[in-house]
């Protein structure tokens, strides 16, 4: 077999930056075969779309197209990047607007309304990954008037969570309207707060994003929670329904 080097591909600063940022104890050294039986000992560094970068065992960075490799190659690489779905924990920058406002209602001056219109930024900032096939889920929360000890799921919305490195996911949630009275004849839940959570595909939380804070250290067992659901403050509960929206990636 004729052991050749494959083309030197040059890297720009940014590029490099993001291939040593990357951790290492995944890397595996292999030998990789072009379709002419060309061959060269190098691991993955990092793969997105149809294109992978690489280190050989000379230290050299290149990237190139998956497409140059044999087809057993290919197939490693596919299943590298599915692993790296599965094992990576993402950086990701996230930004929520409740879209909350608050009114009398019509009927009784006691009750109020309040309205909700979700939006929701997810910014990829993970160097050299791709989230893909991830899912948002959205959970907000109203206390008892009664005992604020005593919580309820006033919505849940689920979405999916596709977006490259550098990019912002926007997504949309559906309106949504919560009653009470905490003046007079006092019932209901007053809004409380929110918790998102970021699953990857395999269903192992990514990232978290919630007001007031100490929500997301319960995300295990908010996940499960139904809308319309009772819960304590600690978010214990049960199974959970999706509920729509929208989402834009830019």
């Amino acid at each position: 077999m004729n052991h050749r080097r494959f083309p030197r591909y040059h890297l720009t600063a940014a590029l490099l930056g993001a291939l040593l940022a990357l951790p290492a104890a995944r890397a595996e050294m292999r030998e990789f075969t072009d379709p002419n039986g060309n061959t060269m000992t190098a691991e993955i560094v990092s793969a997105s779309g149809d294109t992978v970068s690489m280190k050989r065992s000379d230290g050299k960075t290149f990237t190139t197209k998956v497409t140059v490799f044999s087809q057993d190659d290919q197939d490693y690489i596919k299943q590298w990047i599915e692993d790296e779905q599965s094992n990576r924990t993402p950086r990701v920058d996230i930004d929520v607007n409740t879209g909350k406002s608050n009114r009398e209602a019509q009927d009784d001056y006691d009750d109020r309304i309040q309205s909700f219109e979700f939006t929701a930024k997810i910014t990829n900032t993970e160097r050299g990954f791709d989230i893909v096939g991830a899912k948002g889920i959205l959970l907000v929360f109203g206390k008892d008037v009664n005992n604020s000890n005593n919580l309820k799921v006033l919505n849940r919305q689920e979405f999916d969570v596709d977006v490259p490195f550098s990019r912002t996911l926007t997504f949309t949630g559906k309106p949504f309207k919560n009653e009470y009275d905490d003046i007079a004849y006092k019932h209901g839940h007053k809004y409380n707060g929110y918790l998102l959570i970021l699953q990857n595909k395999d269903g192992r939380t990514i990232a978290t994003k919630a007001a007031p804070d100490s929500f997301a250290k319960y995300h295990t067992s908010a996940v499960n929670l139904k809308e319309g659901e009772l819960c304590n403050r600690a978010l214990i509960g049960e199974s959970a329904d999706d509920a729509g929206g929208s989402v834009t990636v830019q």
